[in-house]
């Protein structure tokens, strides 16, 4: 089976004189690939192939929009705090934060993640440098 599917996804124009709609196509990540991935980071935290790769695919967008990448990422996140793993869970919270939904959730991500670089991983300057990750999101209008 193939690792990556094809999906189209209607976009309205908003426009409802034209009543055309747009279609957007993107290479999304399957629900198991990205499950696979997330338990090779449970087997080994350390895992820079499976880091890199997470995180390209966060940001390009490759994850999904429809929460299912999410939920995975919250519930590794949550078995990686379990187990003390304060890096690793920092890391996946920069990840969660690029598939965030709105500003509400990526202002919560950035607060946790900025908690997790001071008081448990004693990192005052990355603290910090999320904080004004925050602060800026905070300012930004469009956010």
């Amino acid at each position: 089976m193939p690792s990556w599917t094809k999906c189209a996804a209607p976009r309205a124009t908003g426009d409802g004189a034209h009543g055309l709609a747009r279609i957007r196509e993107r290479w999304t990540m399957s629900v198991e690939n990205i499950r696979k991935l997330l338990g090779s980071l449970l087997d080994d935290s350390e895992d820079e192939k499976a880091w890199s790769t997470l995180e390209e695919r966060a940001i390009s967008g490759e994850l999904g929009a429809d929460g299912a990448a999410r939920a995975l990422i919250a519930e590794t996140r949550a078995r990686l705090a379990d187990r003390g793993e304060a890096e690793a869970v920092a890391r996946l919270l920069d990840v969660e934060v690029e598939l965030a939904a709105g500003a509400d959730d990526k202002v919560a991500l950035l607060r946790e993640r900025a908690r997790v670089l001071e008081y448990e991983l004693l990192d005052d300057r990355a603290a910090i440098a999320t904080l004004d990750r925050l602060l800026a999101l905070q300012n930004d209008p469009d956010a």
